[in-house]
C-alpha cells in the first residue's frame, strides 16, 4: 500500500486532522495534527491491511505567530 492510499484510509476511518504533502521533501509525507497522533498510530497498528508495528520516523515543529 502506498502513502496516498494510507492517507485516504486515515481520512475515511479516523477523525484526525491530516494533510498529504507530495513535494515538501524527499519523500511523500502525511502530516498529523498533534492531538490526533495517538488515534492515527492506533489505526495504523490495528488495521488488517497495514499492521504497522514500528514507528520509523516522527518529526515535529512548532509554529509561532
Amino acid at each position: 500500500m502506498n502513502t496516498i492510499e494510507i492517507y485516504e484510509l486515515l481520512k475515511k476511518n479516523t477523525n484526525a486532522v491530516i494533510s498529504f504533502q507530495e513535494e515538501e521533501g524527499p519523500t511523500e509525507s502525511i502530516y498529523v495534527r498533534s492531538d490526533f497522533i495517538l488515534e492515527v498510530m492506533q489505526f495504523l497498528f490495528d488495521h488488517n491491511d497495514l499492521k504497522f508495528e514500528v514507528l520509523m520516523s516522527q518529526t515535529a515543529f512548532h509554529e509561532t505567530e
